[in-house]
């Protein structure tokens, strides 16, 4: 009898395995991608439960509609150093969002849609000399794409931060491609 053992192969590693008579041969495939969106947010003072930037778009979140995946990461780079509570919402498909710094109001259809959130708090952010940044690390947020490749979210802030520039915020995934 054969055994086979778990083992991890780095980004789009192939492996073909013995198994036996039974078949001569499997292929493990594992993609890795990482996708970056930066939201056009509001210089200046955001409340709680307020939308920062608009939609955010993971574009070939999957290799396929249809397809699976993983969320492994999430990291938000602060250039403003505000550190806030926040939560990423994610969407199987395009949505509606909210404009930036208005209260969070996903409509009911669209809310029928999430595939997760992540929540990010200010503990989990390192400050540098005038910057920060975030990491999530492991999120295990599995997901499948509807209707392309993509995924969609927004982010909601949990604090009341006081970005100085449009560009003061990027979000980055790191997605496991099924």
């Amino acid at each position: 009898m054969h055994q086979l053992a778990a083992l991890r192969l780095p980004p789009s590693a192939r492996m073909e395995v013995d198994i036996g008579p039974v078949a001569s041969k499997v292929t493990v495939v594992e993609d890795h991608t990482t996708i970056t969106a930066t939201p056009t947010i509001t210089a200046g003072l955001y409340s709680i439960g307020d939308a920062v930037g608009g939609l955010l778009t993971f574009t070939n979140a999957t290799r396929g509609p249809g397809l699976n995946g993983e969320v492994k990461t999430l990291v938000i780079v602060d250039r403003g150093e505000q550190n806030a509570a926040c939560d990423l919402v994610l969407f199987d498909r395009t949505f509606t969002p909210t404009a930036d710094n208005a209260r969070f109001d996903p409509s009911d259809a669209d809310l029928a849609n999430v595939i997760g959130m992540i929540r990010v708090l200010p503990e989990h952010y390192t400050r540098f000399v005038d910057n920060s940044m975030a990491m999530i690390l492991p999120v295990g947020l599995y997901f499948t794409s509807a209707v392309n490749a993509n995924i969609y979210g927004q982010l909601v802030v949990r604090g009341i931060p006081t970005y100085s520039s449009t560009g003061d915020l990027t979000v980055r995934l790191t997605l496991k491609r099924n």
